[in-house]
């Protein structure tokens, strides 16, 4: 098998057990390792006589990357994209959205993302999706009209109403009705597509 360090001072090594295969070489798959990190690592091996083990050697697990270190960066860390809008990424998961405010956003790990908001929990959306978004909570599609002003409004599906989406509460339909037109968009018809796994990294 396999001996892991996570420094070269070799400090709480663990013992990583490996079979050999049909032509006597073995291997491991280790999970949960630290992105950015060194590790340190020897193989061993035991028999009837005692144990028996190789040089050190290092390996690199590479950084991960964020999902929206694809979009360019502009004054104050602010990045742009061009279907999801404007936001200012933070190191926590957390970004400050232009029409959304504070939501808590995580890569599925394909082409979406699920992002959190104290009021609404988790809600799924990616490219092509866009301005609509699934509620993990109800099951229910939600069509994001427009920030009006300072609050973003939306559709629910499900509830066939109107609502604001920090407190919930439903506003008046005409004036809904009125700034999706302004807006050039619609609530008809329907999107199904499937949402992707929750994932927490980056």
């Amino acid at each position: 098998g396999f001996i892991l360090y996570s420094s070269f001072s070799q400090i709480d090594p663990t013992y990583i057990r490996a079979e050999l295969d049909a032509l006597d070489r073995f291997s491991v798959v280790i999970d949960n390792l630290n992105s950015g990190s060194d590790y340190f690592y020897r193989a061993y091996s035991i028999n009837e006589i005692g144990e028996s083990r190789g040089t050190i050697k290092r390996f690199s697990m590479p950084e991960e990357k964020s999902w929206h270190d694809i979009f360019p960066v502009f004054e104050g860390g602010w990045r742009l994209s061009e279907w999801f809008g404007t936001f200012l990424p933070f190191e926590n998961g957390w970004i400050y959205h232009q029409e959304l405010g504070w939501v808590f956003v995580t890569s599925d790990k394909r082409d979406g993302l699920w992002l959190w908001h104290e009021s609404h929990g988790w809600l799924w959306t990616m490219e092509g999706v866009w301005p609509y978004l699934y509620c993990n909570d109800t099951s229910n599609w939600l069509y994001f009209i427009k920030n009006l002003p300072g609050m973003p409004y939306f559709y629910d599906y499900g509830m066939n109403n109107y609502y604001h989406f920090e407190v919930g509460f439903p506003i008046d339909d005409n004036t809904a009705d009125e700034h999706m037109h302004m807006n050039n968009k619609t609530t008809t018809g329907s999107v199904n597509p499937e949402p992707g796994p929750m994932s927490f990294g980056q």
